[in-house]
């Protein structure tokens, strides 16, 4: 590991002294070309998913619902989202609990 580290770290000494990328770089260095690369970068897992596979489900978005008994609300808004076709996640966030609600906390030690 640390062999590996080390021949990384020279690597990047190599390119600095060559020129073609500073080892401390600037933010505004090459700024359109990183940011075209992390475009491109970041489709590249959708891509990767077969389409109509029930076991990769890749979702863009995501939003949390209340907590419900049975997770009637979620289970609502889900089958809602699958006959729109999006890829939206629904995850339940539960409250504050109603023993948080009557439990005294003394902030002084």
């Amino acid at each position: 590991m640390v062999r590996s580290a080390l021949k990384a770290y020279n690597r990047l000494i190599e390119l600095d002294a060559s020129g073609e990328q500073p080892l401390y770089r600037p933010r505004s260095w090459k700024r359109l070309e990183r940011t075209e690369e992390r475009r491109r970068n970041r489709g590249a897992g959708e891509e990767s998913a077969k389409p109509g596979t029930e076991t990769v489900v890749l979702y863009r978005k995501g939003g949390f619902v209340p907590a419900t008994p049975r997770s009637q609300l979620r289970n609502q808004f889900m089958r809602e989202i699958k006959e729109t076709g999006f890829r939206i996640k629904a995850v339940e966030q539960s409250g504050v609990t109603g023993g948080r609600h009557h439990q005294k906390y003394n902030d002084v030690k």
